[in-house]
């Protein structure tokens, strides 16, 4: 009898471990964001069960080396998309269309791997209870809606102004005015963190040294002072930037690995440990920290009031021109000295610390643009594009309009009584 060939259809039209592997991740990553977004004590439950050990374990195994270790990923994750562009074109030629393919799925099997620490470690965050929620509510049920009023606002506003002038008069300085400082500031930020930890329960805990940027020139064409790489778990900081910005900006990006992720609350809780601190440069860069914000917030409203009590209905100072104060029968000379006026009865900043709020020196400037590859203005537009995108994509509408919201949560801690240093 004659024997002849079969094939065998055992497993034929199963998905390969691949395919299985791919689709389980994109699944989960799908599956988790859901949920975060529509259930915030999910989010909530994650951070504070979750997030609290896998955190710091995390961040203990980036922590071996004091070179960012997210920035090296970064580096790593420009050559690979690079290769997978490649590859893409090599699809067309024949020889080479089987490493491409292979390579292919490699780069695919990362991005989703890298997509679920981003997750994990990022996205599900924005989700969950703000800090201020989380601790400060209670002391504020009686709040309401209640809006507070340009005086009080003058009152936080000189406090901080006052704090920040007695400091900037009484610290070292070298032969050109700029501030000095001798001692480790990534152990004191650590030790900051940790401090206003037996406060605020969700501070406590271990904490990574901030890192200094392996290309701090790069990020400050960008005017980044630092950074929270949530798929490296560090802290990093922008070692070119005057010295002044430093300890809040490490307190700032410590308190991202805490799961405190938008931007708005980490400049509170870095403002907090920065003015609890016993070292006088810490306690200074946290007031400088909210200066601006707080000086700013109080000249427009002074501009608004000022416009309301001359019969212009307005709300921001951008619906304020020359041309509207002109068509409501405005004497504008006379609406200009008004608010000089109304403003200059408030406490002046001192020439130190209008010296020290400052992002870069000029020394530090001029070298960033000698040594760019891109030009500053390209540089920073890409970065802000990227910025409000990430924002938005995440749930936060305000886009890098959220920065400014800490002067409505230092109002809080103000006039609420809230934090001895506010009084």
């Amino acid at each position: 009898m004659r024997q002849g060939k079969t094939t065998s259809t055992v497993g034929a039209g199963k998905p390969s471990v691949y395919t299985i592997i791919i689709t389980v991740l994109i699944v989960l990553i799908a599956l988790i964001n859901l949920i975060a977004w529509n259930f915030r004590s999910a989010a909530d439950w994650y951070r504070d069960n979750v997030f609290v050990l896998w955190g710091p374990l995390y961040g203990h195994f980036t922590s071996f080396t004091d070179h960012s270790v997210g920035e090296v990923m970064l580096g790593i994750a420009l050559l690979l998309l690079i290769t997978a562009i490649a590859s893409i074109i090599l699809l067309f030629f024949k020889k080479p269309r089987r490493f491409a393919i292979r390579y292919l799925k490699v780069f695919v099997l990362i991005l989703c791997i890298v997509g679920l620490i981003q997750t994990l470690n990022c996205f599900v965050l924005y989700h969950a209870m703000t800090f201020e929620d989380k601790y400060v509510s209670d002391r504020l049920k009686d709040k309401g809606d209640r809006k507070y009023t340009i005086e009080e606002l003058g009152e936080l506003r000189d406090l901080v102004v006052i704090r920040a002038n007695e400091l900037g008069a009484k610290l070292p300085r070298d032969a050109s005015g700029d501030l000095t400082y001798e001692k480790d500031m990534a152990t004191e930020a650590v030790e900051c963190m940790r401090e206003l930890g037996g406060t605020y329960g969700g501070l406590s805990g271990y904490y990574g040294r901030p890192k200094a940027f392996l290309t701090s020139e790069f990020f400050s064409q960008q005017y980044i002072m630092g950074y929270y790489f949530p798929f490296s778990m560090e802290a990093n900081y922008n070692d070119v930037m005057y010295i002044s910005n430093v300890p809040h900006t490490m307190c700032h990006e410590l308190a991202h690995t805490k799961g405190f992720i938008s931007e708005d609350e980490a400049n509170l809780i870095g403002f907090l440990a920065c003015i609890r601190s016993d070292d006088d440069l810490f306690k200074y860069s946290g007031y400088l920290s909210v200066l601006g914000y707080l000086d700013n917030d109080l000249k427009e409203s002074i501009m608004v009031d000022t416009a309301a009590r001359y019969g212009l209905s307005v709300s921001s100072k951008d619906e304020i021109t020359q041309e509207s104060l002109e068509a409501a029968g405005v004497d504008v000379r006379a609406y200009t000295e008004e608010i000089h006026s109304e403003y200059d009865a408030h406490v002046s900043i001192s020439d130190e610390v209008r010296h020290d709020r400052v992002f870069l020196t000029k020394e530090a400037w001029d070298k960033v643009e000698q040594n760019a590859v891109i030009d500053t203005e390209t540089v920073h537009a890409a970065s802000d594009a990227f910025i409000n995108a990430n924002l938005k994509a995440n749930g936060v509408s305000q886009g890098d309009a959220i920065y400014s919201e800490v002067v409505a949560l230092l109002m809080d801690f103000y006039v609420y009584n809230i934090e001895e240093e506010l009084q």
